[in-house]
């Protein structure tokens, strides 16, 4: 009976199960607290990242990365380990999560894992657009205000060259050099396109003319695009600063189009705001509770279940971040 336990012990004991987190910003209005924070993909085993005034938190290899004012800080999983790392806003980390990118008072700057400053880019960027990185991680994209221009800054060549007129968050394919990313038309919407290369001279429409077709995402695969649609007709009832979307999943392989749901909540100004998973198994993203807040939500892109992860509805949580350790 003792060699059976030992090795039951020593067969279970072996296994190690993949566990998804979530981390994400949260708002409670009645104590008037924003904070980083994190919890399971059943939103159990939730905490605070930090401290008050903490926002838009991302993951750094097993580390996070947040923002509080216009300082970046620095925790593990657990909310331990906290450090001011340096003044900065708005992180967009590498693919290889050996870098990552934020804007400073020179314009932009760049870290590497020792969070030592290895290049500045002195520009003029618009802050309220994400910064974005090239599939190999050797340029970074961003927008100028005043030109309404898409730059692409080469880390390597140390040059710039421009991407398009009123063109947001290029993100490249994963399994291939496609482009995609958003851009605002003659009547003010806007569109999804993707683009073969940097050097190619068409874009295919993604969305459907007369749409407002936002924040679009690639799935972990390369194969599908997920992006919103922002309802022509808002729920004036209801007191909330988020826009009721719809959320489309197009199949590139096939040129299906499917709706997910009608039920996502848009934020003005955020990117990402549409998450998939490491296997494409679900989509993460932001749902609009009937108390105006928002709610942490995936759903499972085969059956088309909706979850919502979130347990209370009168904490505002929003743009989740998903790592599986």
């Amino acid at each position: 009976m003792k060699k059976f336990i030992l090795l039951l012990c020593f067969i279970y004991g072996s296994i190690s199960f993949a566990q998804t987190r979530i981390i994400y910003t949260a708002v409670d209005y009645i104590n008037n607290e924003v904070r980083a924070a994190v919890c399971n993909d059943d939103g159990n085993n939730k905490f605070d990242l930090g401290f008050n005034r903490t926002y838009l938190p991302v993951w750094f290899g097993d580390n996070i990365l947040f923002n509080s004012d216009t300082y970046i800080w620095q925790c593990d999983t657990t909310g331990e380990n906290l450090k001011q790392l340096m003044p900065g806003y708005r992180v967009a980390v590498s693919h290889d999560q050996k870098k990552y990118a934020f804007y400073s008072s020179s314009g932009i700057s760049i870290a590497d894992t020792s969070h030592k400053v290895i290049k500045e880019i002195l520009i003029d960027p618009w802050e309220d657009v994400s910064i974005t990185w090239s599939k190999d991680d050797t340029k970074i994209s961003y927008f100028n205000l005043l030109t309404n221009k898409l730059y692409l800054f080469d880390l390597v060549r140390d040059s710039v060259s421009i991407i398009g007129d009123y063109i947001y968050h290029p993100l490249w394919n994963p399994s291939d050099g496609r482009i995609l990313y958003n851009q605002k038309n003659e009547n003010n919407l806007f569109d999804v396109y993707v683009i073969d290369s940097l050097n190619s001279p068409d874009k295919k429409l993604i969305s459907s003319k007369g749409e407002m077709a936002v924040v679009p995402a690639w799935s972990s695969n390369g194969n599908e695009i997920a992006y919103m649609i922002i309802h022509k007709e808002q729920n004036d009832s209801m007191q909330t600063d988020m826009f009721f979307s719809d959320v489309v999943l197009f199949n590139t392989v096939t040129g299906e189009r499917k709706l997910l749901t009608s039920k996502a909540g848009f934020t003005d100004q955020a990117f990402p705001q549409l998450v998939f998973d490491e296997d494409d198994s679900y989509l993460y993203y932001t749902s609009i509770t009937n108390y105006g807040t928002g709610a942490l939500t995936r759903i499972e892109l085969v059956t088309g279940k909706i979850e919502i992860i979130s347990n209370d509805p009168k904490i505002d949580d929003r743009f989740p971040h998903i790592k599986k350790f």
